[in-house]
């Protein structure tokens, strides 16, 4: 019986045979598929370099959250929420990128994820590295208000 030309037998193509271990708990190691199959590679290299991107999208986030995209007295609002939203979308957009990326069950992923939020609210979300307002003082050294 003719089959139009499609092979319904035999081995299933190389590419598919490969075989791929899903890791179900947290494991260490430079062998890990990171969001996309074949990502970041076997070699130590692409590996650490996966890590700095992980680490870089952790930070991203935590940037996009503390930016300040409030509206300005005298602006248009729909333009003005257009960027919040857009803004908004991207954080999410990174957000789920590195937590697909801890999805992998990897310690050093998990490890660099923690990382980047760490460092990016310490970057932007405290006042580590905010200009200082300076405050009005009185001349008599008394309190205000």
């Amino acid at each position: 019986m003719d089959m139009g030309g499609m092979d319904h037998g035999g081995a299933p193509p190389a590419a598919a045979s490969k075989k791929v271990i899903m890791h179900m708990s947290l494991y260490w190691g430079k062998d890990v598929w990171i969001l996309f199959a074949d990502w970041p590679g076997t070699s130590l290299g692409q590996y650490i370099l996966s890590l700095i991107i992980v680490f870089l999208g952790a930070v991203i986030v935590e940037w996009l959250a503390f930016l300040k995209t409030n509206q300005k007295p005298g602006l248009n609002p729909i333009p003005t929420g257009f960027f919040q939203a857009v803004v908004y979308g991207f954080r999410v957009f990174f957000a789920y990128c590195v937590m697909l990326a801890v999805m992998s069950f990897n310690l050093g992923v998990v490890i660099v994820a923690v990382v980047g939020h760490g460092v990016g609210y310490w970057l932007f979300g405290t006042q580590a590295f905010k200009k200082k307002s300076v405050e009005p003082t009185l001349k008599d050294g008394g309190q205000c208000c």
